[in-house]
C-alpha cells in the first residue's frame, strides 16, 4: 500500500514538473493566447510565425479560423495552418 501511494505521488509530482517546464518554455505570444488576450497574442505571434515558428503559425491559424482577436478569415487560417 505504501509503495502504491509513493508511486502515485511520484507520478503526480513528475507530471507537475513537466507541465511547469512546458509552460515555462512557451513563447509570450502562446502564453497570451492561452490567457485569452488575443490582440496581444497576435502582435507577439505574427513575427514568430513569419520566421517559421510552427506553434505560432498554428495559433495564428486557429485565431483566424475562430476570429479570435482578428477578423475571421478562413483563407488566412488555411495559409497559417499549412
Amino acid at each position: 500500500m505504501k509503495i502504491a501511494a509513493r508511486l502515485i505521488l511520484s507520478t503526480l509530482a513528475l507530471s507537475l514538473i513537466l507541465v511547469g517546464c512546458y509552460l515555462g518554455n512557451q513563447s509570450d505570444g502562446a502564453k497570451s493566447y492561452y490567457k485569452g488576450d488575443y490582440r496581444k497574442a497576435y502582435t507577439q505571434l505574427k513575427p514568430l510565425a513569419e520566421q517559421g515558428d510552427a506553434e505560432a503559425q498554428f495559433l495564428l491559424g486557429v485565431m483566424y479560423n475562430e476570429g479570435q482577436g482578428v477578423p475571421q478569415d478562413n483563407a488566412e487560417a488555411i495559409q497559417w495552418l499549412r
